[in-house]
């Protein structure tokens, strides 16, 4: 049975675990990616992301974060502490945002009966800037006849 770490151990626990996936990645597909976007690098992001987050929580860092849009992205920004490129860049943290942190903040406090919650996410998710076009937004505006 799993048991919960002490807050002061769910740092070191977080980062360990994640960083030992990004280790054991044999099997994915990285030839052509580009290297800021490999599964070790990616994985290494989560880690730092979750680590810096574990004291009080990601879920409830992120709703203190979501007092405006540059808070709630810089939240979930991490840099590279040994100097290489980011490791989870602006453009990342807005999708973060956009499609994983304010829709769960949002069901969330749907589920709770928390309107001012509810209201709160769905306004900061309407104050976000538009995300930049990937090859699902251009496919699903193809297949719903929009253009560009």
């Amino acid at each position: 049975m799993a048991r919960a770490l002490p807050a002061s151990e769910r740092e070191a626990a977080l980062f360990a675990a994640l960083s030992e996936a990004a280790l054991v990645i044999g099997g994915w597909r990285t030839a052509g990616a580009r290297p800021a976007n490999h599964p070790r690098r990616r994985m290494r992001g989560a880690a730092e992301l979750l680590a810096r987050h574990a004291p009080m929580g990601l879920a409830a860092s992120l709703r203190d974060a979501m007092a405006s849009p540059r808070l709630l992205v810089e939240a979930l920004t991490v840099t590279d502490l040994d100097g290489g490129p980011t490791l989870v860049g602006v453009a990342r943290a807005r999708e973060l945002a956009t499609s994983v942190a304010l829709p769960h903040a949002s069901a969330m406090a749907l589920v709770a009966g928390d309107r001012e919650s509810r209201a709160l996410a769905e306004r900061r998710f309407r104050d976000m800037p538009a995300l930049e076009e990937n090859t699902i937004t251009r496919e699903a505006r193809r297949l719903l006849g929009r253009s560009a």
